[in-house]
Formats: C-alpha cells, sequence, structure tokens
C-alpha cells in the first residue's frame, strides 16, 4: 500500500520497513549522527560528572 510524505515522496511498505529497522538499530539514513536513545536534556541544564566501580569482570571493554 504505502504512503505519500508531504514533500511527494512515495514510500513503499518495504522502504518503511527498512527506515523501521535502521531507526530501530540506532541509525537514521542520510545522517552522520546515531540516535541517543533516553530522556533529552532541558535546555541550558548543568551536568555532572558521576563515576563508580565496579568489578573488572562486569566491565565490557569492547
Amino acid at each position: 500500500m504505502g504512503i505519500t510524505t508531504k514533500n511527494g515522496v512515495e514510500l513503499t511498505d518495504e522502504m518503511m520497513e527498512q527506515i523501521a529497522e535502521a531507526f530501530e538499530c540506532g541509525e537514521w539514513p542520510g545522517s552522520e549522527s546515531k540516535i541517543v536513545q533516553g530522556r533529552p536534556l532541558m535546555l541550558g541544564e548543568e551536568l555532572q560528572s558521576v563515576t563508580f566501580k565496579v568489578p573488572v569482570r562486569e566491565v565490557d571493554l569492547a
């Protein structure tokens, strides 16, 4: 079936599935940046570094 976007581009169901797959993997086609999951920062919100220790066996260095 598919849809037509505001700018007139027609997207098939297959194209939408491919876009959804990429989005769910944290990628956005045509963009160099990764999608960051989680709550966005508030405008002007100050950041604070937080550190803690865990056993070496629990750290994934990959």
